[in-house]
């Protein structure tokens, strides 16, 4: 491969390593073409992308970002499903197709929260709820004693009112 057109793939790889908010490495082999072409479609439905790497680039691209404990985990083919949107997102939207299809891959690991992460921490990460199910669980801890005196209030109100007719 002529040397400019590996520059430029270790300098894609390096702009996915510096903006992506996470990232999960896999070995790919044992998906067909179809299969490739369904995950990759169901993650781009959810701002996530997947993209194969030369591992010996994607170490040049780690070192320049510098993402330390890389070098166990680019052995062997390697497959990155990375977002730029949500740090929960690439595993969760990753893990999520697998198990729909009932695929098993092998996860060598991910970058989550500024560092190199285990294939199993990164499937942890895939397991926190979103920011949107976060916030409605927080809004109805809030919500939930503030109606609850409400009804009392209101049962109050019509003992009172009950007893004084």
């Amino acid at each position: 491969m002529a040397r400019p057109k590996k520059e430029q793939m270790v300098s894609d790889v390096e702009e996915i390593f510096s903006k992506s908010a996470s990232m999960v490495f896999a070995d790919y082999r044992g998906l067909t073409n179809a299969q490739l072409m369904a995950l990759r479609n169901d993650l781009r439905a959810n701002k996530v992308y997947f993209k194969v790497v030369k591992n010996t680039l994607a170490g040049i691209a780690a070192d320049k970002t510098n993402i330390k404990g890389m070098s166990e985990i680019l052995k062997g083919p390697v497959a990155i499903a990375f977002s730029y949107e949500s740090s929960t997102m690439a595993p969760k939207s990753f893990f999520d197709h697998l198990k729909s299809k009932n695929l098993d891959l092998a996860v060598k690991g991910g970058y989550f929260d500024g560092k190199t992460v285990s294939g199993s921490e990164i499937k942890e990460v895939a397991s926190i709820p979103s920011r949107e199910v976060l916030l409605s669980r927080v809004l109805g801890g809030i919500l939930g004693p503030v109606y609850g005196l409400v009804m009392v209030l209101n049962a109050i109100k019509e003992q009172k009112e009950s007893t004084a007719a």
